[in-house]
């Protein structure tokens, strides 16, 4: 079989202006060990420069959901809910989808509920399936915005945009020992931050914290947003998350969530807290178009699945709303331990019965 044989189809025209590119494609998917009805089928879908990475990505695909079940000993129940949890989409008994590390993955989610209560490893499992799914978009729109754009800008030919598809996934395999790494740096950073965290009073096992939340956003981002092309724009969230992100390193803190234009963020002490706010608000003192505001408040707040909730979170998201450009308003708690802020008088704020003593933290 050759590429040659696909003339006469709607797929290759030996007469076209892009027949050598065309051709040259086709050799190069056979010799993957595609098949003329698989490179058929990709062709009318518009995925031919895709298929071979698409293969990689998942390779030795075989088994069903009934097998899975068989192969891990995990009930009809259990494993919809670790599917759900994960992420993977509904699916057939009977149609094979699975690898064999997804069996691997199964059975480490059934070794886990030896350890753990059932109803806490699918909630962790639901934080994990949604942390990798922000990984897989951000991986695939960096790809796409400085690979396969910078390809079509230079006109390369469709093997090009294949062979450089192919390799980005093959790169995937470098992934888990990378991960392990970071995570295991990450996790020893999360115990050190948990043991500092827990009240005094709190016995082990709780889920309660002591800490500072911050939330930072910026102003003018809206506006801004709609006069921006894509790429001033992503250039712009870039460099927002990427001062936070320095900013929460410098200051032990942690950034919990980034979302556009606003960052929620963790740190043990209020002076932590503060010093990740000030370096936001000192990063664009000088921009004319956009301008950090924020909240920052302190106390006991509950931890759960990477992200922290309560009374203290709300009061620092309503003070981040009511903070003019330039300013991040802070509670009572924080200001009796950081000196040079300016008071900032009780406000009432929307889900809070009383007035709230505030301060100011400014530049």
């Amino acid at each position: 079989m050759s590429g040659n044989d696909f003339e006469g189809t709607w797929l290759y025209d030996p007469d076209a202006p892009n027949a050598a590119e065309r051709l040259e494609l086709l050799e190069w998917l056979l010799e993957q060990g595609f098949t003329t009805e698989e490179i058929l089928q990709a062709g009318s879908e518009h995925a031919l420069y895709r298929m071979a990475g698409d293969r990689a990505l998942r390779p030795g695909v075989q088994h069903t959901l009934h097998d899975l079940m068989e192969l891990t000993g995990v009930d009809v129940e259990t494993m919809e809910e670790m599917r759900r949890a994960i992420g993977y989409t509904e699916v057939d008994l009977d149609v094979p989808i699975f690898t064999d590390q997804d069996v691997e993955g199964f059975r480490n989610f059934a070794m886990a509920e030896q350890i753990f209560p059932k109803g806490a490893v699918v909630a962790f499992t639901r934080t994990l399936g949604s942390s990798l799914a922000r990984i897989a978009d951000a991986a695939n729109s960096m790809f796409i915005a400085e690979v396969e754009g910078s390809l079509i800008d230079r006109n390369a030919s469709e093997l090009d945009r294949a062979k450089a598809n192919l390799d980005a996934v093959v790169l995937l395999d470098m992934l888990p020992t990378t991960m392990e790494a970071v995570f295991r740096v990450h996790m020893q950073l999360a115990l050190e931050r948990s043991r500092r965290a827990r009240p005094v009073e709190a016995t082990t096992g709780t889920d309660l914290a002591r800490i500072a939340i911050g939330f930072v956003d910026l102003s003018g981002f809206t506006s801004l947003a709609r006069a921006l092309d894509a790429r001033s724009l992503s250039q712009l969230v870039e460099r927002f998350e990427g001062i936070a992100n320095d900013a929460a390193l410098a200051h032990d803190a942690r950034i919990v969530k980034l979302v556009g234009d606003a960052v929620m963020y963790a740190a043990v002490e209020p002076s932590e807290g503060v010093g990740v706010a000030t370096d936001l608000l000192q990063a664009f003192v000088d921009d004319e178009e956009v301008r950090p505001h924020g909240g920052l408040a302190f106390g006991d707040v509950l931890a759960r699945g990477g992200d922290y909730y309560g009374p203290v979170v709300n009061l620092a998201a309503r003070l981040a709303e009511i903070a003019v450009p330039g300013e991040v308003l802070v509670t009572r708690e924080i200001a009796q331990q950081i000196e040079g802020l300016e008071p900032a008088g009780r406000r009432m704020l929307k889900g809070f019965d009383e007035p709230v003593e505030l301060s100011s933290l400014s530049l």
